[in-house]
């Protein structure tokens, strides 16, 4: 690993950059500290280092850090500012509305709001739900609203994804959901050309050849999203499907989708490199424009915008004779990238995508390597090897994101059908997405020298590769449990396996048995924590969680490694709901053993737990012996106009499923008080 410091200068400066971006992090709200650290770091550094050969590395790392301390400072201020409480707000769309089931979706900046009859100027963005009522809005209309702001939730169980401050590192501060009456435009959008209008327009002609040519639905969306990047309409039994898989990062445009583009131009366009320097300027342009074009079109997300840019470097370098060294290209695009943006560097995505190349650039030849393929007759050799160096780029890219993975979604697809399905899989999503770009590129060449039957042939072979595909997923999904559920990794861990890949690598280049005995502390200590640390804390767990699902009690028990989930049938329908929300919580407490129990609905249910009785109400009119319950939960049915059994009830605790309104919360105050030692509503509590 010290070695790849020193090789690839680029990849030092990433490090500097990262190691900059986390401390600034860590103290933009501590000033004093960051200051201290800076004057101390400085005298260290003139004092002790002048001389030194890590001379330039303080250098490099004082700037960067000092860059990203007061750039986090800068962002601190202006993302932590509260959005005002308002009677009419004035925004303008900012990005391409998204049709959801029943609303537009889509980013507005706030210009004004009134308070008070008075106007405010502002400049704060909002995540805008529109109905669908109203005709779609275009990228830079101007409306007014009446709706009330929303902050976005914060996590209902612990160790979820808290949205909350995903969408603030974006500078997004909360939500609004805007219906038809609401809402009057103010100022059309300029009839001007935007390059934005016209990559979505051309997407969504690009769409509508797919909806055409595909019979299945489910190969329409799939397509969309591979080729286009639309993944907004993708059903989450098939989310799920690929997940299971590990093979979710082709439904989304990325590094394989724009190689395999890069890769075909470059076979059609390579002539031109054989032409001179003005041959080269030509292939060069050619090949940047479309390859950016690409990238319009899939929306200019950031996994095409990170492979994009890797390739156009890529390309410069082929095009005019310069050294082609990958992990400094690598390294050159993330720091381009992190210093456009930041922010990137604590989202999933950036973190799995930068990772997953830079094991195939370190480990894959090493892997392939291991095992020769000496078969007779050839044929068999050649595919024999071909499915060798598949599986080899599977395990090189799993090496530095395995971790990470369980981090962010405590789950894996199971090793033995990963590695046995995924070169599969990425032999037919390959040939699909090859077919799939042939179709889209020349779709409208099609229609407009009307060639119906390559239009219409090429299609059909395309949809049948996806039938092909999903056939092979979903018999492999149905038959059996492809993925291993309920996995927690701490923080720590991933910095522990960081640490025995450095180790490996030192030993590997220099052969000091210190870096081994090393690895075998870390291991060992990996050990004692999951086999003596994790047994004896999770033996000793008791923990009651409660909260609500559309107006439903969800109710979990957790003893030991068994959790027991009380809720309405609609939520063991709903596995989006479930994975998001319940999976992270059973993954944090290590269970491995779950009950679901159906709460019948309108109907009164009890129930004792550790030692105390829980009752859930949902019908007054039931004679129940209200002297033997600690908790009461009061369903979302419970009338409020005039609540007469509240007269005759005595418990120790209440919880509103769903509260009360305002008027009738403070109409009722008073009796509260007298009967419930303490009142409270599931919607308010969040860890």
């Amino acid at each position: 690993m010290y070695s790849l410091f020193t090789r690839f200068p680029f990849l030092r400066i990433v490090l500097y950059w990262i190691m900059g971006l986390l401390m600034a992090e860590k103290f933009h709200s501590h000033l004093a500290i960051c200051l201290g650290l800076l004057l101390f770091f400085l005298l260290l550094l003139f004092l002790s280092f002048r001389k030194s050969p890590l001379y330039p590395s303080f250098v490099f790392f004082l700037i960067f850090f000092s860059c990203s301390f007061f750039y986090n400072s800068f962002r601190f201020n202006e993302l932590n500012q509260k959005p005002p409480l308002s009677e009419a707000l004035v925004f303008d769309v900012l990005d391409e509305p998204v049709e959801k089931a029943k609303t537009w979706s889509f980013t507005g900046r706030i210009l004004a709001h009134k308070t008070q009859n008075n106007w405010h100027l502002a400049n704060f963005k909002l995540k805008i739900y529109l109905s669908k009522d109203v005709l779609k809005p275009q990228i830079g209309d101007q409306l007014m609203t009446i709706s009330f702001l929303q902050k976005f939730s914060l996590p209902v169980f612990p160790n979820e994804q808290n949205w909350a401050l995903y969408y603030q590192r974006k500078g997004i501060l909360g939500s609004m959901f805007v219906k038809s009456h609401e809402v009057l435009l103010i100022k059309k959008a300029e009839s001007c050309f935007r390059f934005d209008s016209f990559f979505f327009d051309l997407q969504e002609r690009l769409s509508n050849h797919l909806a055409i040519i595909m019979k299945s639905e489910r190969n329409r969306v799939v397509a969309s999203a591979m080729l286009l990047g639309t993944r907004s309409h993708i059903d989450f039994e098939t989310m799920q499907t690929y997940a299971s898989l590990g093979a979710i990062h082709i439904l989304s445009v990325s590094g394989m989708h724009v190689g395999l583009l890069y890769i075909g131009l470059s076979f059609i366009f390579g002539f031109l490199l054989k032409k001179g320097r003005l041959g080269a300027w030509v292939f060069f342009l050619i090949m940047m424009i479309l390859l950016w074009l690409y990238a319009g079109i899939s929306g200019f997300s950031a996994p095409v915008l990170r492979s994009a840019w890797m390739f156009s470097l890529m390309l410069f370098a082929k095009s005019f004779g310069f050294q082609r060294n990958t992990i400094n290209l690598l390294a050159f695009s993330c720091f381009v990238l992190l210093v456009y943006d930041p922010n990137q560097l604590f989202q999933s995505g950036f973190q799995l995508s930068y990772l997953a190349v830079l094991g195939l650039l370190i480990y894959q030849s090493r892997i392939s390597n291991l095992v020769k393929i000496n078969f007779n007759p050839p044929i068999i050799r050649y595919f024999a090897q071909q499915i060798w160096d598949l599986s080899t780029v599977a395990v090189a890219a799993q090496i530095f994101t395995l971790p990470l993975v369980i981090y962010y979604f405590h789950q894996l697809p199971h090793p033995f059908y990963f590695f046995l399905l995924n070169p599969l899989l990425i032999l037919l999503s390959s040939v699909s997405l090859g077919i799939g770009l042939m179709f889209v590129s020349f779709a409208d060449l099609f229609v407009y020298a009307h060639l119906n039957q390559l239009y219409f042939g090429l299609g059909y072979v395309l949809d049948k590769s996806f039938d092909l595909l999903h056939a092979l997923m979903f018999y492999v999904v149905n038959g059996v449990h492809p993925v291993i559920s309920f996995l927690q990794m701490e923080l720590w861990e991933i910095y522990a396996l960081l640490m025995i890949l450095i180790c490996l690598e030192i030993w590997y280049l220099y052969r000091r048995s210190f870096f081994l005995y090393l690895n075998a502390f870390i291991v060992l200590l990996l050990v004692v924590y999951h086999n003596l640390w994790i047994p004896y804390h999770v033996d000793k767990q008791q923990f009651l969680y409660f909260s609500h699902y559309k107006k439903d009690l969800v109710f979990i028990q957790i003893h030991r490694d068994r959790a027991t989930i009380l809720g309405s049938k609609g939520l063991f329908q709903d596995g989006a709901w479930i994975q998001s929300h319940i999976s992270p919580l059973c993954a944090y407490h290590h269970i491995r053993d779950t009950i679901c129990v159906v709460l019948p609905a309108k109907v009164n249910l009890s129930w004792k737990m550790q030692q105390k009785v829980f009752f859930y109400m949902q019908n007054t009119s039931e004679k129940v012996d209200k002297q033997l319950v600690d908790v009461l939960f009061l369903g979302s049915e419970i009338k409020w106009k005039n609540p007469y059994w509240m007269k005759s009830w005595k418990g120790d605790t209440w919880y509103f499923v769903q509260g009360p309104s305002p008027f009738y919360r403070k109409k009722w105050e008073l009796e509260f008080r007298r009967y419930a030692n303490s009142v409270a509503s599931l919607d308010t509590l969040r860890f």
